[in-house]
């Protein structure tokens, strides 16, 4: 089975999709059956390939105001990839141009295209359209949002989605099959370690102190400058905050952690050993993010047997094992007080040994990829692919 990936939301410098990707092509690597093709846009042109995996990188602009990401150009060379390479199954990371390019080249080949969603698209389009105009202008824009990401999704053969939240979310707009498929973390490699000495050392933090960690892009959907304030507003301890991460606010999170010691920042961090030593060192994982389709960093900090914080409504609310961490009201001053009961409350020796169990236990490996697999082969046997729906059939729930 030939497999093809493709997705504008791929960063080289962290996030969820990248994590996606890299396990999914550790799963399929060397498998006889399978031969797994990835398109990515990059600075410069180059294809790679390693005994199964062919990665297509394809040169791309950056992305306005962003350090992250870069948006495809070269359509063409995306869609001879499709009709070159011949995949049985294309799968989309997002519904941007190359997510029609991969339509129109399933239709023609008679391929079954699913979808992946990976992201809150209409946050993040609100997000852009507000860096330019006032918010009363984006309401127009939301109707056309959720009307093509309706007509999109209803195009797929199947969407996948990782949280049940965004299942509903996708339901509700009238998208047919969406099948729940939530990520899995490596429990093997992610518990508890004894690492909390040579941390606290390494960053110059004091014994007594209490450290709070994030991990992640330093995005601005991710909210990281609501932690600055936090290491005055918490006063039941002396606290730490680290800062692990690189994004397009990278340069104000160094100029946070310039002017306040107690906040260290660390830049992307690509040794998963240093990751299960930080994630055992903190006392609590904090997430000020409002826009999350999974959030994979916190399954990985409470297998590690670190308690996490973060937002209701803010689609973490899955992965967040405690449900009394949630914060009821987004902003500094209540993330605080949640931050300040949690301490007093000395959650982390209490609960350390008990958090890793049920992470792993709920979401320790199993049988993601292995059911991503049984669906493609699913689609194959049926051995249809529909033609695009019309937006007037999509309106009046066609199948």
């Amino acid at each position: 089975m030939k497999i093809c990936d493709v997705t504008q939301l791929y960063s080289p410098i962290s996030g969820g999709v990248k994590t996606y990707l890299s396990n999914k092509r550790s799963f399929f690597y060397k498998k006889e059956d399978f031969k797994h093709i990835l398109i990515v846009p990059w600075h410069e042109k180059k294809v790679v390939e390693e005994d199964n995996l062919k990665t297509y990188y394809i040169k791309s602009p950056k992305l306005p105001f962003s350090e992250s990401y870069r948006f495809f150009i070269n359509l063409r060379k995306i869609y001879n990839i499709f009709n070159d390479e011949k995949p049985d199954i294309i799968e989309n990371g997002d519904p941007y141009i190359s997510g029609i390019l991969a339509l129109i080249a399933g239709r023609k080949n008679n391929v079954p295209v699913v979808g992946f969603y990976h992201s809150d698209i209409p946050g993040a389009i609100k997000r852009t359209v507000l860096k330019f105009l006032p918010s009363f202008c984006f309401y127009p824009f939301q109707f056309m949002i959720l009307k093509y990401l309706k007509w999109f999704y209803s195009n797929m053969s199947i969407t996948f989605v990782t949280n049940p939240d965004f299942k509903k979310y996708l339901e509700n707009l009238g998208v047919d099959n969406v099948k729940l498929n939530p990520f899995e973390v490596d429990t093997e490699f992610f518990y508890p370690v004894n690492s909390r000495k040579k941390i606290f050392s390494k960053y110059g933090i004091p014994e007594n102190a209490r450290l709070l960690l994030y991990v992640g892009r330093t995005a601005r959907e991710k909210n990281v400058s609501l932690l600055a304030p936090i290491t005055e507003l918490v006063t039941a301890f002396d606290v730490y905050i680290i800062i692990a991460g690189d994004g397009e606010q990278r340069r104000l999170v160094e100029q946070i952690s310039r002017k306040n010691p107690k906040i260290k920042y660390i830049h992307y961090i690509n040794d998963k050993e240093m990751l299960r030593e930080l994630y055992s060192a903190a006392d609590l994982f904090v997430h000020p993010g409002m826009s999350e389709t999974f959030g994979l960093s916190l399954l990985e900090a409470q297998a590690c047997g670190t308690e996490c914080v973060a937002f209701e409504k803010s689609g973490l609310e899955y992965v967040t094992l405690n449900k009394n961490n949630l914060v009821k009201t987004f902003g500094t001053e209540p993330l605080a007080a949640k931050i300040n009961e949690i301490l007093e409350n000395n959650i982390r020796k209490k609960s350390s040994n008990n958090i890793a169990v049920r992470v792993r236990e709920k979401f320790g490996k199993g049988c993601f990829f292995e059911n991503l697999v049984i669906e493609y082969e699913n689609l194959l046997k049926a051995g249809k692919n529909s033609d695009l729906l019309t937006q007037q059939e999509c309106e009046e729930g066609a199948p």
